[in-house]
């Protein structure tokens, strides 16, 4: 597993990358017990990679100009050799996905940017025919821009959230296994691009803030169940309806419905 994990975030962004995935499991694998099967190292292991190479502007980029992808496309729509195909991408990868770490580079993140709805104006749909020269090109562009996907707000935000997630995973081994793997098995809420990520991004802080590094419930079985009952019912609903009314059974005051996730 940490060997696929690695090679994948080797392929996302340097070997570089790869190491520092392998040094954040380092503590993990040190707390785990092979009486388990190595079970927290694995899963662990497979969502961190999973969140470290996450979707960006610049990897589907990547990955919707690559070889296989127009092969796999002729070969879905059964086209023939001599027929021509034409591809169009519909893009929404979110206003923060590549600007710059650097708050005046970054109107989307300043209170007044938020305030003035910036950041919702920014997050367009762009529609790119990626069999045509120029629609090609515009997206090998942005896939040429990984050497400085470091320095972009996306990037700074995961990193800061990788670090409270594992942090949490590493405290609660030293005390119960059992919560440890649920607070790690969180990380499947983590997915997808765009919207599909913040939202889902969205109900993974909830469970962190409420049940994770809250008070909300103290008993540690009662805590173990809380979290994996959350994480089911925002994995049933993304929009986070059943996850606030599982927060609620514990006492916990439920986000209006207004919220954006």
């Amino acid at each position: 597993m940490l060997e696929e994990g690695a090679a994948r975030c080797a392929g996302f962004q340097d070997r570089g990358y790869a190491r520092l995935y392998l040094d954040r499991l380092e503590q993990i694998v040190n707390l785990d017990h092979a009486a388990d099967g190595y079970k927290l190292s694995n899963e662990t292991g497979r969502f961190l990679a999973l969140w470290m190479c996450y979707e960006d502007v610049i990897r589907v980029a990547d990955l919707k100009t690559r070889r296989s992808r127009f092969e796999r496309v002729r070969e879905e729509v059964q086209a023939k050799p001599h027929e021509p195909l034409h591809i169009v991408e519909f893009l929404k990868p979110g206003s923060r996905s590549s600007l710059p770490c650097c708050r005046a580079f970054s109107p989307t993140r300043s209170r007044p940017g938020r305030r003035s709805g910036l950041a919702n104006k920014l997050n367009v749909g762009m529609h790119i025919k990626t069999t045509s020269i120029s629609g090609f090109f515009l997206l090998r562009l942005l896939a040429w821009l990984r050497p400085f996907r470091p320095l972009t707000s996306r990037w700074h935000e995961e990193q800061a959230l990788i670090g409270r997630w594992l942090a949490a995973i590493a405290t609660a081994a030293k005390r119960d296994a059992g919560l440890a793997l649920e607070i790690a098995l969180c990380g499947r809420l983590i997915k997808g691009y765009g919207d599909t990520h913040e939202r889902g991004k969205g109900n993974f802080l909830r469970i962190l803030d409420t049940l994770v590094e809250g008070d909300a419930v103290s008993d540690g079985r009662a805590r173990i169940d809380a979290i994996r009952k959350a994480r089911e019912a925002a994995l049933a609903d993304p929009e986070g309806r059943k996850l606030e009314l599982s927060l609620e059974a514990h006492g916990i005051a439920p986000l209006p419905p207004s919220r954006s996730r």
